[in-house]
């Protein structure tokens, strides 16, 4: 079993599903699958909008800072 990510948690504390996420950044849920577990990296915009809907303050405390 995975872990989930601080996202996935503040999501589950929440009640907004990954359904709905995904359907509020305009993605399909595979695609969002894939972002939450790192396979792939949210674009700002989505960044963004995920912080205004989880009042989240600091987005690194949620999207960890990627090298490079």
């Amino acid at each position: 079993k995975m872990k989930k990510s601080a996202l996935q948690v503040l999501l589950f504390q929440s009640g907004i599903s990954q359904n709905d996420l995904a359907k509020a950044l305009c993605i399909t849920p595979k695609t969002l699958s894939n972002k939450l577990t790192g396979q792939k990296d949210f674009h700002w915009k989505e960044v963004v909008a995920i912080c205004q809907m989880l009042d989240i303050e600091n987005p690194l405390d949620v999207f960890p800072k990627r090298a490079g």
